[in-house]
Parts: C-alpha cells; structure tokens; sequence
C-alpha cells in the first residue's frame, strides 16, 4: 500500500471476514462527477462515473453506557484508524487496521444487497481518485444516512456527524474544493453505530463556474503526476554515518507529521541492509557520530531550543544521556582513540536594553553577530566536561589529530584592507597545555583536516587563498573565489601546495583515508564522486547510482562509502557504495511508497553555441504526457550567479512540477558558473548580467528554433536571487517573453551592495574591486531598476518580508517604477520569512502563486489567479 505514515488502531475493534462480506451488501455507492466538457445547464454538468474503492468494515464496539446510539456516531468517525491522511489507495493493495489486514476493492455500478446481520458499530472508507486538466473549484455533495468524514488530498476537509434512519431522507455534507491542476484523491469514512438500514452513499461534484473545455474525469487509478504533496512531504534520508568497521551505517530520516517537520534515526547493518534499530524522540533528532571503534554512536536530540547528547551502545544494548537540556548546542566530534569528545556550545551576545545601539561593524546588524561559539571537552568515562577555548572570537574544530594530542581549528578575523574583507585563521591547539600554534590566515579559506599521519592537512578554499598557487586563468584575469580548490598544507614546511589547480571541477567535500582522498565535486550540473591517488596525483572518476552525490561518508578501516543521491525525477535516497568496484547498492528509499504511483516525464540534455563558440551547457523538463505533434507553453529557469542549476530533485523551484502542470522547463548555464573549470568561473567576476543576460536570450532563442513543440508566444522566464535579478535584468533587454517571475531579485546592484547583510562580502568576489564610486558602469549601467521604463513584460515579485541577504527594497523598488509607469506588475511579499520560504504552508502558497502567475499568462488561464488574489 502506498502510504506516507503508519496506520493504527484507535479504537477497540472486531474484523472479520463474514462482517465484511455483510457490510459490503448494503453498502450503495454511487459516485458523480463532471464530464469532460462542462455544459452550461447544471443537471448536464454533473455525470455520473460510478466508480469507487472500498476497504473495511471495522465492526467497532459502540461505548458502554450508550444511551443513544446514532448520538455516539460522530464518535466512531475517529475510531478505526489514525492514518487516514497518509494513504493512497490502490485497487489490491493491503491496508493494516490494528492487527488485521484490509484489502481495496473496486466498486463499480449500483451495489445493493440486503441489510447486513451483525449487530453492532462499523465503519469503512471510500476512495476515488478525481483528476483535472486545469485550476478550478467545485463542490462535493455526499448524502448519507450516516456520519461521514471527508479527507481532500491527505487533509480533512468536512464531516457530517448527523444520521437519519431508514425512514428519514439522508442528511448532506456539502464542501467545495479547490481542484488544481492534476490528480486529487477524495477520501470518505462512513460511520454507522448500530445495523437495521439500509446504507445509502452517493456523491457528486457541481463545478463552480465551469471552463469550457475542462477536461475532469474520475477513477479509481493512482497514478499521478508529481505534486506539492510529494514535494514537500515525503520522507527524506540524511546524513548517513558508517561505523568505522564499515559493518553498520546509521541514516537520518525526516518526514512531515500532524505537527510539522519530525526525524529519526535508523540503524542497519551493510551486508544484508537490514533495519535493526530506530531511535526517535524530539522533533529533531541528527548529529549522528560514530565512535572510532566498535558499536558506539552518539546523536543528538533536539527540541524547544534545547538539546541532549545521548550514547547509544548496541552491543551492550544501552542508551546513556552524556549532556542534557544545552541551550544552543552545536557540532561534536569524537576523539581518535574514543576517550573524550569534543562538542561546541554558542553564547548569545549580551542585547542592548535601550533598543539604541551603535553598529561598530558592518556586520553587527547580522543576526547572531557578537555571539561567540567555543568548545568544550567531555570525559567519555567519567562524563565531566571542561572548556578549551575563550576570547572574542568563535573558534570552529575542523578535526582532532590522529594521536588526539591537537585540534585543528579556525577563527575568522575581520579586514575591511582588502576582500573578502575577513580572513580565517588556521591554528593547532595542544590539548595538555591549550597553547595555541598559529599556522596561517587565509582569505576565502574553508575546510581542513589532518592526514592519516598527522603529517599535513587537507585545506578546502577558493583559488587565491594561499596567493596564485591555486589559480588557473589568463593574466588580467581575476579568479572566481567561490570556485572551490583543494591544498595540501605541510606542517613541517608550513607551505601548501594545490592539487586541483588543473582540475575543472569544484571541491564541494573532502575526505582523507589512507592514501586516497574522496571528493564529491560539482561538475557541471552534476554533484559526482572522485578519488584522488596521493601517490600518482591523478584524479578517478567513481560511478555513482544517482546524478548528484550528497553528504558522503566513509568508513575508517574499510573501503566502503555512504551518500544520498538524486537526481531529475529521481527523490533523494541513501546508497552504500564499493569504493573499489564502484558498485553501489540502494540502503534506504523512504519515499518508495510516496512515490510508486508517481509518474515524470522525460527529461533531455541541451546544449548550444555562444557568439563566443563556447558550448552553453542545459538540460530540459518534458510534460509526462509529452505529444511532439502539440504545442507547449515554456518555462526557462536559470540562476546566472555563480554556480549551476544542479540536476537535484525538486528542490525550492521544482521543475518537475512545473512539467507535470504542463510546461516545457528549459534550464541553462551560462557563462560564470563553477564546475567547467576556472577560466569558465572567472567570467562571473565584474560582469553582473552583461554576458549572461545576452547568453540566456541566445540560448532561448536557439531552443524555440530547434524545438517546434515550444510555444515562443508562451515563453516565461524565472530566477532567484541572482536569478531574480537576471529577470529584471532581461526584460529590460528583450521582449522575448510574455510573463518573467523574480524571486528576491536585486533591482539596484549598488542598493543591495550596502544594504545586504552580506552584499558587500558577496562583491566581493562578484565585483572584485569594483565599488560604486569606481564602476558606475556595473552598479549603475547593470541595475535594471534604472531601465525599468524598457520593460514590458508582465512581471511578478515575489519576496520573503524578513529577507536579510537580498533586502526586500530590492523587489519594491522595481514595483514602485513599474507601477508608476503603467507596466503590469505584481508585488507578492511572504510574511516573516527570509531569503528562502521556508514555512510548510506559504511555500505552498508561494509555490502556487509562481505556477498561477504562469497559468494566467502562458495558457490564458487566469481563474487560478484571480481566487488567490
């Protein structure tokens, strides 16, 4: 059965076979729904297509003292299960109700056989799955002589606690729904506290303001295309950890309940992958840490802001709580010879209690500026801590040396003399004396660790921190920091070497085992899996199951590897891996169930020549119901900033939703992005939308060209950050598209550069050197706010109201212009949310509103739109 959460018994029951042969002879269904074109006259709109599915009865002991047994009705509706909201039936599929095991079976045409024997309560379910080929709304009508509940998608939507008998006329639940575009599931319960009538079910649907040439249809077929359903609430794996045997691996698993957002952990075993234990207890449950040697875990529990440190010994078969109630408890980290831990905890910078206070940096207005994190010892044995580090400044463990005498750690210094504007201090801590060796400072440095030997250290930052040792561009050419390089750092020499300066990929992880280092890369729109030979200074591609290879973890003493992978149309899921053959074999797939009946459509590489003859590389999103003899409105999504559009599942802007509400999505990656090398990278660096602007309508231009399927009067174009500024930015340049959507764009580069919490550290790299009062030309020239008299296009706004990277004056600024010129423009602001829309319920919206904007001006559909707003 595909299900999103466990079912379980909530009320005392009887099942038996014999009861649900009676139950179903009485039981008439008949389901109305709409034909494929709405008619103008009601009694014509409204068909019936009767076809359900039925699972049950649960015989359900009425309460004692029942006086009134039809006024205990409304008490059975929550009897029988407590999963209702997660299932999605399937004809066939088995269903568990306390210990007892159901079956969905179809029910087609009137059903009507006698009243059934058994004395007593019961309650079944009904199923039918109603499917939409565009926005509208409808009400359902059920009548019933019994108390009925009614679940839309997973969500209670009406009940009717009333029941008539068989002398009365049944009672009414009217409800209406918002049908969007795609498959919806309608769920009843039925609920009867005693036997002696005849059960009567009947339903229909009555459009609401009907759409000439809406196609709905009713059926009792699962499949589906993708929705926000799947998106957003289906389990996800995170965080794999392998012992350091490599016999075990522990996986996070977070899922969305009645109450949010909820985590465990599971343990299994890598040879046979089977579950041995879960551990589960507040909201969020992470921070798994393997000891380095036997079955010994830790993980931390998390919940109203506090956190307990918990030791979990499987071979003992006992759980110990090491720290309890840590207000602002950070990362841990186990000592090599697993005697002590070393763990962070954060203090909060004192507030001034006048409300007046005097911004000494440019980053005091950062949230959480003048906290300080410092880190702490805790004795495994005898389970008391101390502190090791103090002073003005946070001080970050990047990892503990193999004879756990010292800790590598960084401390990030502000430099307003030159960019980025902070440098990271790299230091060793001895852990007898806590004297502190200082080793280097750093700009745009990241990661470090030791090697097996304790010898060197592995440091992870951009081309330029350690000078021009790591940079690989023409002369006059200025590196792209963010492209991510990979040094060996001698501690003898104190000198450091690059190993990726001719490599074009861009270090995301780095892991050090023995005479290797595991790296997972972006390349190009792939996040892949290397290994780099010390001893013959090659790289080694390694196959993965999945495009994009995420939080990799290896084991310490086997050569065996952990990650999650995803992909396009591919949901994230947990992988164990042969670090020497390659072959990877699947460990976890929460999802599986959520998404057996999900069906995706096609998706296709793309590529195409700039003016320059550099290949432009993209990908594209087809409609699961592809037909090339149509025509399809399109929807071209890019960042432009610098790094790709990575080919990861669903993500903030799900493009398999995109395509399964009917547009082509053309994704590409122009000039500036990481993962094609530096010389690629380093024309992000002072260009701010001249190539990529020119690039993308190109790009666009060539695709309509070479698809004849794509619609070029229905072409929209979407961004974020970056992205929203290169919307801004284009339909100042082009009137290549008829509806442009920007999310926390920037619309005054020099605004954002100084109103960003980290606008000017950005431009850092973006704009190296360049400052308003030297490159009018960029922060003027470039910012689509002073050519907001070019645009034309119907353009929306979107912004999160607590956006602290990308101000929200970047979107009302440009909404201001455009309205007083009489352009079409939409302003929509998401409460007290920042950057990313982060809140379950408004990225639905959000969500939505992206999707209905496209809907009114790509398809001609604005219904979707005007009931919103």
């Amino acid at each position: 059965m595909n299900a999103f959460s466990q079912v379980g018994a909530s009320i005392i029951f009887i099942s038996m076979s014999l009861v649900h042969r009676l139950f179903l002879s009485v039981l008439v269904l008949v389901f109305i729904a709409l034909p494929a074109a709405a008619q103008p006259a009601e009694e014509e709109s409204v068909i019936e297509i009767r076809e359900w599915l039925i699972t049950g009865p649960v015989s359900v002991l009425v309460p004692a003292f029942s006086e009134n047994g039809e006024a205990d009705a409304p008490l059975l509706l929550d009897s029988g299960s407590a999963g209702e909201g997660g299932w999605l039936p399937a004809p066939g599929d088995e269903i568990r109700i306390g210990q007892d095991l159901f079956t969905w079976e179809r029910a087609k045409g009137d059903l009507r056989i006698g009243a059934a024997e058994h004395d007593g309560g019961h309650v079944a379910w009904t199923a039918a799955y109603v499917e939409v080929d565009r926005w509208q709304k409808a009400q359902l009508v059920v009548e019933s002589r019994s108390a009925v509940r009614l679940w839309h998608n997973g969500h209670v939507a009406a009940s009717k606690s009333t029941v008539e008998n068989g002398e009365a006329n049944p009672g009414s639940l009217r409800h209406e729904l918002e049908l969007l575009r795609g498959k919806h599931l309608l769920l009843i319960k039925v609920a009867r506290p005693a036997d002696g009538v005849d059960l009567t079910l009947t339903a229909r649907l009555e459009p609401v303001n009907p759409q000439d040439g809406t196609a709905i249809t009713a059926s009792t077929n699962p499949q589906r295309y993708v929705s926000m359903r799947e998106v957003t609430d289906a389990p996800t794996p995170s965080s794999p950890a392998l012992s350091a045997d490599g016999d075990l691996v522990a996986v996070r698993i977070s899922e969305r309940g009645h109450d949010g957002l909820e985590s465990r952990i599971e343990i299994r075993r890598t040879d046979g992958l089977g579950l041995i234990r879960t551990y589960a207890g507040g909201k969020d449950v992470t921070g798994i840490r393997w000891a380095p040697a036997g079955q010994r875990f830790t993980y931390v529990d998390r919940d109203a802001g506090r956190s307990d440190l918990w030791l979990v010994d499987l071979a003992a078969g006992t759980q110990e709580r090491l720290l309890h109630n840590i207000e602002r408890l950070g990362s841990h980290t186990w000592s090599p010879d697993g005697t002590f831990i070393v763990y962070s905890v954060t203090e909060e910078a004192e507030q001034s209690q006048t409300g007046v206070r005097r911004m000494e940096y440019l980053e005091s207005r950062r949230p959480g500026f003048g906290s300080r994190s410092h880190l702490y010892r805790l004795d495994v044995a005898s389970r008391t801590s101390h502190r090791l580090t103090s002073g003005p400044l946070s001080t970050r463990l990047l990892d503990i040396a193999p004879d756990g005498r010292r800790l590598l750690v960084s401390r990030s210094h502000i430099d307003y003399a030159e960019r980025p504007f902070s440098r990271s201090e790299f230091a060793l801590i001895d852990m007898a004396s806590l004297t502190v060796d200082s080793l280097f400072a750093a700009p745009f440095a990241g990661g470090g660790q030791f090697s097996p030997d304790g010898r060197r250290l592995l440091i992870t930052g951009g081309p330029t921190s350690f000078g021009e040792i790591g940079t690989n561009v023409p002369a006059g050419t200025v590196a792209n920091d963010y492209d991510t390089q990979a040094y060996l750092y001698d501690l003898r020499s104190r000198e450091a070497v690059s190993i990726t300066r001719d490599f074009d990929p861009s270090i995301s992880s780095a892991i050090w085992r023995g005479d290797a280092i595991y790296l997972t890369v972006t390349e190009a729109s792939y996040e892949r899996l290397y290994r780099y030979n010390l001893a013959s200074e090659t790289f080694e591609r390694i196959e993965t199951a999945d495009d994009i290879v995420r939080s990799l973890d290896v084991a310490q003493n086997r050569s065996i590897g952990a990650y999650i992978g995803s992909g396009i149309s591919s949901p994230p899921r947990a992988w164990l891996i042969d670090l020497e053959s390659g072959a990877s074999r699947l460990l976890a797939d929460p999802s599986a169930e959520v998404y057996a009946d999900v069906r995706f459509g096609e998706s296709r590489n793309w590529t195409f020549v700039n003016e320059r003859g550099i290949e432009i590389d993209g990908h594209v999103y087809y409609p699961p119901d592809f037909d090339e003899s149509r025509t399809y409105p399109v929807v071209v999504y890019y960042y432009g900033g610098t790094t790709p559009v990575t080919r990861d599942y669903a993500g903030r802007y799900p493009k398999e939703l995109w395509a399964a509400n009917g547009y082509l999505v053309y994704v590409l990656q122009p000039s500036g992005a990481i993962g094609y090398g530096q010389d690629f990278s380093a024309l992000h660096v002072n260009d701010w939308g001249e190539i990529v602007a020119d690039e993308i309508i190109d790009g666009v231009t060539q695709f309509l060209e070479a698809h004849p399927y794509a619609d070029a009067e229905r072409v929209g174009a979407i961004g974020a950050s970056f992205g929203g500024f290169m919307t801004m930015l284009l339909q100042t340049r082009t009137d290549l598209f008829a509806a442009a959507v920007s999310h926390a764009g920037i619309s005054n580069i020099a605004s954002y550069w100084g109103e960003g919490f980290w606008g000017f550290q950005y431009s850092a790299v973006a704009t190296a050197d360049s400052y308003p009062w030297n490159r009018p030309d960029v922060y003027v020239d470039r910012s689509p706010l002073f050519a907001a008299d070019q645009i034309t296009t119907p353009l929306l706004l979107l912004h999160g109201e607590a956006d602290t990277n990308v101000p929200v004056g970047e979107s009302l600024q440009m909404f201001t212009a455009l309205r007083l010129l009489g352009r079409e423009v939409e302003y929509v602001a998401v409460a007290d949310q920042d950057h990313h829309i982060l809140d379950h319920e408004k990225r639905v919206i959000w969500t939505n509103t992206i999707l209905a904007w496209f809907d009114r001006w790509l398809k001609g559909e604005p219904e979707w739109w005007n009931d919103m707003f």
